[in-house]
């Protein structure tokens, strides 16, 4: 026995998404449109320079190809090199109102940055002011 014709389509469709298109284009042409990637590569290097200038010297490249928006900065030899080590850290720079992913990998600790369309050269220069005060426990 077949199922009758109303069985086969579409309920209520949802055109929210279409309704916002307008507003949505806006606001990625004011936050730079086709430029946004160069800029999230230029600010994340100039970050992650910044951020690594602010701990002693790590002899640690990222195990991978940068992505655009990510860079991986490595941390001294000993700092967050299991799960709960890197949680710890990560507690400590949000307390201090920093989010930034903390992250074991290859037997190191690294911290994860983000270039997001919301994101200044400020917030790397205030985890630089703060981290290296983070690293110790209290």
């Amino acid at each position: 026995m077949e199922f009758p014709w109303p069985f086969d389509t579409h309920g209520t469709d949802d055109y929210t998404a279409w309704f916002a298109l307008a507003a949505a284009v806006e606001f990625w042409r004011d936050a730079g449109g086709l430029d946004i990637a160069a800029r999230a590569v230029e600010l994340l290097d100039k970050g992650a320079a910044v951020v690594a200038s602010a701990l002693p010297e790590v002899d640690a490249q990222p195990p991978y190809t940068p992505a655009p928006c990510l860079r991986l900065v490595g941390l001294p030899d000993g700092v967050a090199t299991t799960l709960d080590e890197a949680d710890e850290l990560y507690q400590r720079l949000s307390a201090l109102g920093v989010e930034a992913q903390v992250i074991p990998y290859g037997g190191r600790g690294w911290i994860r940055l983000s270039g997001a369309v919301y994101n200044v050269p400020s917030d790397y220069e205030r985890l630089a002011d703060v981290l290296p005060g983070a690293l110790r426990p209290r």
